[in-house]
């Protein structure tokens, strides 16, 4: 993989790229019982729910949507 195939990727893929570092920064303050961790766990779901819309992947937009519910009760 050239480093131009890697910026077109990055280029093209920011929302999802920024999902993925939402999703392990939850993970890393979920393992440390911080609370913090909650916040970015309805983050990453939240732009997981925007990605998903876009490719018209409805059930799993809803699936996030039950996630962010679940992580505000």
């Amino acid at each position: 993989m050239s480093f131009t195939t890697l910026m077109d990727y990055l280029q093209h893929n920011w929302l999802e790229v920024i999902g993925i570092f939402t999703s392990l920064l939850c993970i890393w303050l979920n393992t440390l019982q911080n609370t913090w961790g909650w916040f970015w766990s309805i983050v990453s779901s939240g732009i997981y729910a925007v990605i998903y819309w876009q490719y018209q992947l409805y059930s799993d937009m809803e699936l996030q949507g039950i996630f962010i519910i679940l992580s505000l009760y």
